[in-house]
């Protein structure tokens, strides 16, 4: 097994030589600007967004799907602002962004199921974390959102190993992260932990991206990487991955994840999990409904 040390030198070799490295579009890139500001404003967040008539129509088109359940029809970007706020805003635009951007990299599973499954992990983090009290639930959603984006870039890039990959998913059984570390040493974790520093990610969200399958290790930012990791085995439970077969034997507050939110937020244990999951069914077609939309 590599060290950490050897997997990162590993990952800068392999991918440092790609001529045609995933980048993150503008818009993105300015959103994360603003976060990392002291003060970021919602008209700051405005015109950015309007700038971008197709994204702002899509906005729009998404806050009056019925996930988002308005009483009366949002018919521009103010009025959708004034509804959702800055967070909830700010998270649609790089949702979006995201979506639209990697669409058509040529992956090799289906684009659609990936970003299912990552904004079901978002939504089911933030309901999480609304649950546990967090101050800011909202900002969970972006952990969840982002924190398969290696998975992207492995099913692009190793074209010659992720065939082998897949292989050992149908015959072994195994996890598609275990099928990773024998195939190639380190997984899609390391992968978009190395481009979340490369395309400096805020702190939490680099964590999530590289800790979310083992969020004892985290060096920070603890408590998202384990509502990331709990979110992302709830989706995976409920039919909601990558359409590739795994066994998964879950005791939830067994999880490591569990006992370090246990630690800082002990109402965790008064969940009603069953009650939980029925709530999350009812969200899962309207992930796939928006999810529809959006391609």
């Amino acid at each position: 097994m590599m060290t950490p040390s050897e997997r990162a030198a590993a990952i800068e070799a392999r991918l440092s030589r790609m001529k045609d490295l995933p980048t993150l579009p503008v818009i993105i890139l300015k959103v994360l600007e603003l976060m990392n500001r002291s003060d970021p404003s919602i008209q700051d967040l405005s015109n950015l967004i309007s700038a971008d008539q197709v994204l702002a129509s899509k906005i729009i088109k998404v806050v009056n799907s019925p996930l988002y359940a308005v009483r009366t029809e949002i018919r521009n970007l103010q009025q959708a602002m004034a509804y959702l706020g800055f967070e909830a805003v700010k998270n649609l635009v790089l949702t979006c962004s995201l979506i639209s951007h990697f669409a058509g990299k040529g992956a090799a599973f289906n684009m659609k199921t990936f970003w299912a499954h990552s904004f079901g992990c978002g939504i089911v983090s933030k309901l999480i974390a609304g649950k546990l009290g967090f101050e800011s639930a909202e900002s969970l959603y972006l952990a969840g959102l982002v924190h398969d984006l290696g998975e992207v870039v492995i099913s692009t890039a190793y074209t010659v190993e992720f065939p082998a990959i897949l292989k050992l998913l149908q015959t072994d059984g195994c996890s598609f992260y275990t099928a990773e570390e024998k195939v190639l040493g380190y997984t899609h974790c390391d992968v978009g932990g190395w481009l979340a520093v490369k395309w400096r990610f805020p702190e939490s969200l680099t964590q999530a991206i590289r800790y979310h399958h083992t969020p004892s290790m985290a060096k920070s930012a603890k408590e998202v990487v384990a509502v990331v990791n709990l979110a992302d085995l709830f989706c995976r439970l409920r039919s909601l991955g990558y359409e590739f077969f795994e066994e998964l034997d879950v005791s939830f507050p067994d999880e490591p994840a569990w006992q370090i939110l246990k630690a800082s937020s002990p109402a965790i244990d008064s969940i009603d999990l069953e009650r939980f999951t029925y709530e999350l069914d009812e969200k899962m077609d309207d992930v796939h409904n928006l999810i529809a939309t959006m391609y």
